[in-house]
């Protein structure tokens, strides 16, 4: 199944998509992120658009270093692959998590959402992207290679 969408969209949907409404139990009013929220008592809100947002900088960052590279251009697949592949652990390890909001608090993405990560950074990069749901696994094709992102490793998407 390949998916496509804007990284707004996604990152609220992922977040709420795993049981995120039940976050008023694990945050209480959420003043920790020092957000002003304009609807009292929805510490939801608050929540929903600090982890939005983090997602979000983290992918515009990515980018912006990327941008820096010259190697990086579109059709460059694998420049693509090798610099992000070096990025991303720098900021997030890897380990398994239930929802992404958790995954930001943590610093700790898995499968899913290190795909998701790397789609929307090749997005905004220019490159042809999906992302690839398998049986409790996700995965990104990237141009012509296959990107496993939890291990860093890319083939050519016909041996896939």
């Amino acid at each position: 199944m390949h998916t496509q969408s804007s990284p707004v969209i996604r990152a609220l949907s992922l977040i709420l998509f795993a049981g995120f409404i039940s976050v008023n139990s694990c945050f209480g009013d959420n003043s920790e992120f020092g957000i002003e929220d304009k609807t009292p008592n929805q510490p939801v809100t608050k929540t929903l658009y600090y982890y939005t947002s983090m997602y979000i900088h983290y992918v515009d960052s990515i980018v912006n270093i990327l941008k820096q590279n010259p190697l990086i251009k579109p059709g460059k697949y694998e420049d693509f692959i090798v610099n992000v592949s070096r990025i991303i652990p720098k900021r997030f390890k890897y380990g398994a998590n239930a929802q992404l909001w958790i995954g930001i608090r943590r610093d700790r993405l898995d499968c899913d959402n290190t795909a998701y990560l790397v789609y929307d950074i090749g997005k905004k990069l220019g490159f042809e992207v999906s992302v690839v749901a398998l049986y409790c696994h996700a995965m990104v094709v990237v141009g012509n290679y296959a990107y496993e992102t939890t291990n860093r490793t890319y083939f050519p998407k016909k041996q896939f």
